[in-house]
């Protein structure tokens, strides 16, 4: 396989329009003092809803990352084939 297909083939899956990927990022901060306001049931609960918003979030092709050195803490990416479908 050559160096050039190698390449291609490691790229990440992304829907692709005419113009290319079309793609948004959204930067939050987390507030950290009210998180740690709330008491081990509540984070529990907030924990869980995230996460299955987040899971569902993954199936239309989104992901969160941490960001590190930044003034932000996470980071959402969203891919969809159109800017249409990102609004």
């Amino acid at each position: 396989m050559s160096t050039d297909v190698q390449s291609r083939a490691a790229l990440p899956q992304v829907p692709l329009t005419i113009e290319g990927s079309s793609v948004l990022h959204q930067m939050f901060r987390f507030r950290w003092s009210e998180w740690r306001k709330l008491d081990r049931a509540e984070q529990q609960q907030v924990t869980t809803e995230a996460r299955l918003a987040l899971e569902s979030m993954e199936k239309q092709q989104s992901a969160i990352y941490s960001m590190l050195g930044h003034k932000g803490d996470l980071m959402f990416v969203h891919f969809r084939n159109s800017f249409d479908e990102l609004n």
